[in-house]
């Protein structure tokens, strides 16, 4: 034992372990890992750690400290979720439409289901301002041009895409549509206006039964209602579409998408499929046949005869054109969608004559004036003729069909042209806009204003006219359309 003295006079005793002495029979000293030190006459014994043991506390403590992060992680992960699913119910469903192709669905223009987007990010703070159809957006481009200009415009493509960035896109929101009718919708984001919404008779006291996803679109001069743009029939809404057809009088239909596309199914089949092997189907009280259908190189034309069983038989005839709109893009040839546009148009006035003619002499007393004549046989001739008939109105012909209805009487009983692709958005909007283009150029002064004409099909059908390929196309077949009646001669 070695003593040592500290200050304060207390006396500490170290035991130092040192050799084995007296042989392996005598007594060792204590270990050098323990040392005793007396205090106060209390013995307190100390061990030291060695290093392995206070590597495994430090691995301990980093276990734990990151066990203690993941759990916090994990449940703000739990509670963001749950945050985002309750968000979602609350504010749109049209954010959780299925992931599917809506006319090559590259909206550059806006959003659906929320809002109106504008160039340079300025925001409106409501659409009913572009629904409205009284109100007139003292910002809208308008670009009129005539034949001349329309030929140089229409070759310059940057210029067409961006005044297509400046046109208002307007979309519906999902708290517009009734409660109870989503499962009617064919995309959960792609929803009819509130107020140009086609409503169909109420069944049964059921208000669902009002709805179908349809909207009018004005036409030619603004005359209301001419034409409908809805979506393709699902198989659980194509009843409602017959219905839609028979109840608007509609005469006239143009398709502009194939059934399935890529894969996906575009359309329910609502049509028979055969003119001789099966040309009968029935839609609950809607029988339709299949009369006749003749194939042109881009479309086909059908004749069909639609029968209401629920009003003891009641029977129309109905024309069909199908339009072979391409997967992806837009058609190369604007050539046959004006003829399958005149055609149309033709097949409208001689129903409305018709319709004309039957109530007529329903309510006319016998030899009481003459009756209205058909397009057919109205003498038109090739070219452009421009004239006035007895009443003043406008009688022009062009390339064998009449512009307009020589008697304003026809226009009362003349229904709705309706126009469906998948969505009755991209291509919809862009086939009713060509049409009102085409129109514009047989007045006197040919000339046609795109944006505007756009603008207005929108504010019909929310989001028609999707991509800036389906805009720079209204361009070509106004301009197409615009060298055939100024110069038929040189058009092929």
């Amino acid at each position: 034992m070695i003593p040592t003295t500290t200050s304060n006079s207390t006396t500490t005793t170290m035991v130092i372990q040192t050799a084995n002495i007296g042989g392996t029979g005598g007594n060792s000293l204590p270990p050098l890992d323990t040392i005793m030190i007396p205090n106060g006459g209390d013995n307190n014994m100390f061990t030291k750690n060695s290093n392995d043991s206070g590597e495994t506390d430090v691995n301990v403590i980093i276990a734990i400290t990151v066990s203690v992060i993941g759990v916090v992680a994990l449940i703000l992960l739990v509670a963001f979720l749950y945050l985002m699913r309750k968000r979602q119910k609350q504010t749109s469903y049209s954010q959780r439409c299925r992931p599917v192709s809506l006319d090559e669905y590259a909206i550059e223009n806006g959003s659906i289901g929320g809002g109106s987007i504008r160039k340079g990010s300025a925001f409106r703070s409501s659409k009913r301002t572009y629904g409205n159809l009284a109100f007139d957006d003292p910002s809208i481009r308008h670009n009129p041009l005539g034949v001349h200009d329309l030929a140089k415009f229409a070759t310059e493509k940057l210029r067409i895409f961006e005044e297509f960035r400046d046109v208002p896109q307007i979309t519906a929101r999902d708290d517009e549509v009734p409660p109870g009718v989503e499962d009617k919708n064919r995309y959960a984001n792609v929803l009819p206006l509130p107020e140009t919404r086609v409503i169909l008779q109420r069944l049964n006291d059921d208000e669902k039964t009002e709805y179908i996803n349809a909207n009018y679109v004005s036409g030619p001069k603004d005359s209301p209602n001419y034409y409908i743009a809805c979506q393709a029939p699902l198989e659980t809404t194509v009843e409602d579409f017959w219905r839609m057809i028979w109840e608007q009088q509609s005469r006239v239909i143009i398709q502009a998408t194939d059934l399935i596309e890529n894969g996906i199914e575009k359309c329910f089949e609502y049509l028979p499929p055969s003119v001789t092997l099966d040309n009968h189907a029935t839609f609950g009280d809607f029988q339709v046949t299949l009369q006749n259908r003749e194939v042109k190189d881009k479309y086909a034309i059908s004749t069909i005869l639609l029968k209401n069983t629920a009003e003891n038989n009641a029977s129309r005839e109905l024309t069909h054109y199908w339009y072979k709109w391409p997967e992806t893009g837009v058609p190369v040839e604007e050539a046959p969608i004006i003829a399958m546009l005149l055609e149309a148009r033709s097949s409208l006035i001689s129903y409305a004559i018709e319709q004309a003619n039957e109530e007529k002499e329903k309510s006319s007393a016998p030899g009481a004036g003459n009756t209205l004549r058909s397009a057919e046989e109205g003498g038109a001739t090739n070219g452009v003729k421009d004239g006035t008939n007895s009443n003043g109105s406008s009688n022009a012909e062009i390339n064998g069909n009449i512009s307009m209805v020589p008697i304003k009487k026809t226009a009362r009983n003349q229904g709705p042209l309706t126009v469906h692709c998948s969505p009755g958005t991209g291509r919809t909007g862009t086939i009713i806009a060509c049409d009102i283009a085409i129109r514009s150029l047989e007045t006197p002064k040919r000339t046609v204003d795109i944006p505007h004409i756009v603008y207005y099909v929108r504010r019909g059908r929310a989001s028609a006219v999707l991509t800036k390929e389906q805009y720079e196309f209204i361009y070509k077949v106004a301009n197409m359309y615009a060298a055939k009646i100024t110069n038929p001669s040189n058009y092929n």
